[in-house]
């Protein structure tokens, strides 16, 4: 779980300073990366014993409705730019819509590649050998094919920073304020692979 989250934060960073060109302040990733651990855990729940076609769209779903609700709390609590009342929740969570679809968007385009792109190729190479780049950990369960082997860990690093790079595009594209949701969508391939 600690080599993710490292990339993760990383992630954080560079973006922060190289591409939205401001002060990188640790304390304000805190809840972020907090959010980053209880996302792997709900992977962990969700897609260690079985990655089923009902618990990844689980995940596709439960993951950015969850980035949702506690990073637009965390921005209403801390920002000031919302007032501190219930009005000003309300509004704060509506001016985050646009970024919540964006990121369910993503979410389910990056899920559907990641899960299903190797369950169609195995599935079209018949029993060939498993190819040692494809994330094989993902395929298990009754829905999806039958059970395999982990991944290596440089595999999964590399499917969660493409992850990363398709989603903050996605968003960066889709978005008005990149800033605001350029962590949206980190988490699917993040949650099921500590």
């Amino acid at each position: 779980m600690l080599a993710p989250l490292a990339a993760l934060m990383a992630t954080d960073y560079c973006l922060t300073v190289f591409t939205y060109h401001y002060t990188f302040r640790w304390q304000n990733y805190v809840i972020t990366w907090g959010w980053y651990v209880a996302a792997m855990v709900l992977g962990q729940i969700l897609l260690r014993s079985r990655t089923t076609f009902v618990r990844v769209a689980s995940g596709a779903l439960l993951g950015p409705t969850s980035f949702f609700v506690v990073s637009n709390y965390a921005v209403w609590i801390a920002g000031g730019m919302y007032p501190r009342t219930l009005g000003g929740l309300g509004v704060c969570y509506a001016a985050a819509v646009p970024f919540y679809r964006n990121d369910l968007l993503s979410t389910a385009v990056v899920a559907g590649l990641a899960f299903g792109v190797p369950v169609l190729l195995r599935r079209l190479n018949g029993a060939r050998p498993k190819q040692p780049w494809l994330p094989s950990r993902f395929i298990g369960g009754p829905v999806l094919g039958p059970p395999c082997s982990t991944p290596p860990l440089v595999g999964r690093l590399h499917l969660s920073c493409l992850y990363r790079f398709v989603s903050d595009c996605a968003q960066a594209k889709l978005s008005q304020f990149p800033l605001f949701g350029v962590h949206a969508g980190t988490h699917f391939l993040q949650i099921g692979e500590a």
